[in-house]
C-alpha cells in the first residue's frame, strides 16, 4: 500500500483498494475464532481431526513482564518489542508440536 511504500498520497491508489479488498476477502475465508480455513474447519467430516497446541510468543512474554514492572498507568510510555538476538546466533528449526 502506498503508506507502506512511503508515498504521501492522500487518496488510495487502485492497487491500495485492490489489496484492501483482497485482504478482506482472504480474512472472510478463515474462521474468526481459530483462524482455520472455513471450508475445511466447518466441514462435518473434519470433526476429530483438529487439536489444540500451545506455543509461547516470547515477544508477548517480554511485554507482559514489562507490564508487571510498570503497573502505574503512563499514557506517554510506549512499549515495543525488539529482537536483540546477535546476528551470529541463529534460531534452531521450530515446529509446533
Amino acid at each position: 500500500m502506498t503508506i507502506l511504500r512511503g508515498t504521501s498520497r492522500k487518496k488510495w491508489s487502485t492497487v491500495d483498494r485492490l489489496l484492501a479488498v483482497a485482504h478482506v476477502m482472504a480474512q472472510d475465508l478463515l474462521c474468526p475464532g481459530c483462524g482455520q480455513p472455513k471450508n475445511e474447519a466447518y466441514n462435518p467430516d473434519s470433526e476429530g481431526y483438529y487439536e489444540v497446541r500451545d506455543a509461547v510468543c516470547n515477544g508477548c512474554l517480554a511485554v507482559s513482564r514489562d507490564g508487571d514492572l510498570h503497573k502505574e498507568h503512563q499514557p506517554e510510555r510506549k512499549v515495543m518489542v525488539v529482537d536483540e538476538r546477535p546476528a551470529d546466533v541463529p534460531l534452531k528449526p521450530w515446529t509446533l508440536n
